[in-house]
């Protein structure tokens, strides 16, 4: 930390250190090779007559951390106004803060890569399909944050992603499935037991016939509604977005927006989660925030800067956009987000949910996103199953489209199982959504022409 500690007693300042090691290799049939990055950037933030000027750099030597602060300071004057009420995080001194993190991820990344690409060539051989693209990644990473009221935190956690496109390996009109893998720890027997499953629906979709325009039933996957629901429901309950008068939640507070059986919480305290920590990326200790509570939505979310314009303390929800590379953290600069958006789970197991089902069970989409402005969304069937009384029949040519408000208000049944989804365009994002399946009644599927 040589060369930020005198900037810290010059200036009102913040310093944002991070630290990324990964490591990662693809999973098809060709490739061969392997890579292993280390990168590390860092943000000063300087507080100047009630601006907050901002400045980053990746270089770690006194001169260019020198003139980083410089032009953090020069920035402020361009800044916005802030609320007297902001400040940086105040602990009243050192505090050293340890997360979670998986001890063989960190010490054999490089090694268990490879070994996680054999093992996903071996189960793919035995259970008859080919994998097509896709990569393992496995991740450490660590940030540390100090500032001029004395603190110096740091956190540190690893996480395991698999992303995989795979097709069934026969002469029938081809099953592909694309499919995410993302957790905190590394569990070798939950790992294979996520890819046979995945193995197993590839084989299924083979075949599959097209789909009428009517009103269904539906049964979606945690791939489906995940990704979609962080990015609603995780933006309409940030700071940022209410301070912009466009968050879909203004003027519901404490209102009724979901089905009574839908409650939401930001948990960063989830021992298997991508955004698990126990300080933000202000040093602010994190802490579970119930977001909409038997479906009445209950509170926002707020890093420093967007509780000053609120009076209100801070949720510790601050966030940089993502650790792919110290680029890429700072350029979106701060906002208030989710850690790991978290639904509650309900009693009913999927299995019991499907056999008494008469529907469509929608297992993956094309692209899994909506609106986070309208809450629209509208996608292409690529994995799904018209399911009578328990047999299941691959579908496909349909687009489900349709609003996220009318989503969590009509869900009747959530299943007691749960999975972790992330953004499936970026898996290292830094935000997830755990949730269970959603089981939605009298949905219009469009036939696609």
């Amino acid at each position: 930390m040589d060369g930020f500690e005198s900037i810290l007693k010059k200036s009102n300042a913040e310093i944002f250190i991070s630290e990324v090691r990964f490591a990662e290799c693809p999973i098809d049939s060709d490739g061969t090779y392997t890579r292993s990055v280390v990168e590390t950037g860092y943000m000063i933030r300087t507080l100047k007559d009630g601006r907050l000027g901002i400045s980053t750099s990746n270089i770690l030597n006194k001169e260019a951390i020198k003139k980083t602060a410089q032009q953090s300071v020069v920035s402020s004057a361009y800044a916005e106004k802030l609320p007297k009420g902001f400040s940086f995080t105040d602990t009243g001194g050192k505090t050293s803060v340890s997360g979670i993190f998986d001890n063989r991820i960190s010490k054999d990344m490089d090694t268990l890569t490879v070994e996680l690409q054999q093992e996903c060539k071996q189960i793919a051989r035995d259970s008859g399909v080919m994998l097509t693209n896709g990569k393992i990644k496995l991740m450490e990473f660590k940030y540390t944050i100090m500032n001029s009221y004395g603190i110096e935190k740091t956190e540190r956690g690893t996480y395991i992603s698999a992303v995989i496109d795979s097709k069934a390996d026969t002469k029938l009109p081809l099953a592909e499935l694309s499919s995410t893998y993302i957790k905190r720890m590394y569990h070798k027997n939950d790992f294979r037991s996520w890819l046979k499953t995945r193995f197993d629906i590839t084989k299924k979709c083979v075949s599959p016939q097209k789909l009428k325009t009517a009103s269904y039933d539906l049964i979606l996957s945690p791939s489906v509604a995940g990704p979609i629901l962080l990015d609603t429901i995780g933006y309409w309950a940030s700071g940022k977005s209410k301070l912009d008068g466009i968050s879909l939640f203004e003027g519901k507070e404490k209102k009724t927006v979901a089905s009574a059986d839908f409650t939401v919480t930001d948990d960063p305290t989830h021992s298997n989660a991508p955004s698990t920590f126990s300080i933000d990326m202000e040093g602010t200790k994190t802490k579970k925030t119930n977001i909409i509570k038997n479906g009445v939505f209950s509170n926002y979310i707020y890093d420093n800067k967007y509780s000053s314009h609120f009076n209100t303390a801070s949720t510790g929800n601050c966030k940089k956009a993502t650790y792919m590379g110290s680029e890429k953290i700072y350029t979106a600069g701060d906002f208030s987000g989710m850690h790991n958006l978290s639904i509650k789970q309900g009693t009913e197991s999927l299995e019991s949910m499907l056999a008494g089902f008469s529907g469509i069970y929608i297992e993956a989409v094309g692209i899994p996103s909506a609106d986070h402005e309208t809450g629209n969304f509208g996608f292409e069937l690529r994995n799904a199953f018209f399911v009578d009384k328990g047999v299941m029949t691959p579908v496909r040519y349909a687009i489900y489209s349709g609003k996220v408000q009318d989503l969590i208000r009509d869900t009747q049944t959530l299943s007691k199982e749960r999975e972790t989804a992330t953004d499936s365009m970026a898996p290292e994002f830094n935000s997830a959504c755990i949730t269970p399946y959603f089981f939605i009644e009298n949905q219009k599927i469009s036939a696609a022409k």
